[in-house]
């Protein structure tokens, strides 16, 4: 069974969206030259996401640093 992993949909280059086209539900990654954290987008510029120790929280989709990708799953 192949799991599709953040890093690998995050990687694959059929799919993704412009920031500015950017909709509620579509995972955001962030990272250098590889994916280093995932998020879902909110909607008017804010996304949810987590951390150990911190938990789930709501911030602007620009404080979790380079945005490599947007996906659009459905």
């Amino acid at each position: 069974v192949y799991e599709y992993t953040s890093d690998n949909l995050g990687n694959d280059s059929r799919m993704g969206v412009a920031v500015s086209t950017a909709e509620p539900g579509d995972l955001i990654f962030y990272g250098g030259s590889s994916i280093t954290h995932s998020a879902i987008y909110a909607g008017n510029g804010m996304v949810y996401d987590a951390y150990p120790g911190i938990g789930v929280s709501l911030r602007s989709i620009y404080s979790g640093g380079n945005i490599l990708k947007i996906v659009r799953v459905f």
